[in-house]
């Protein structure tokens, strides 16, 4: 396994990357085999290598099931919480006039 040879979209799933970043660092210096492969080896090397963690990096990142997480969804409890004519009376002038425009707008407000 030191010598695995692998695709573009395999080093991109598991460096959590798109294939078409994978094209660009490819282009510039990421090493190519003469089939479009790479060794897996010197692909994860030179990654880390060239990645610059204090220049904003590229995002490598070790994870590999879920690469990107969501943000979590809100309780539907925490929106229905909400007093819209208090927090409007809060806002002032400003609430009013927002007010008005929604219940233009929406009138089951």
């Amino acid at each position: 396994m030191a010598n695995k040879i692998i695709t573009k979209a395999e080093l991109a799933r598991e460096l959590c990357f798109s294939r078409a970043r994978i094209s660009q660092l490819c282009r510039k210096g990421l090493p190519v085999r003469p089939d479009g492969k790479l060794n897996r080896a010197e692909a994860l090397a030179w990654v880390a290598t060239y990645n610059s963690p204090w220049r904003g990096g590229w995002g490598y990142s070790t994870v590999r099931d879920g690469c990107r997480q969501r943000a979590p969804m809100p309780d539907v409890s925490m929106v229905g919480d909400i007093d819209l004519e208090q927090l409007l009376s809060e806002l002032g002038d400003y609430a009013e006039n927002v007010l008005k425009d929604l219940r233009e707008r929406f009138p089951d407000l």
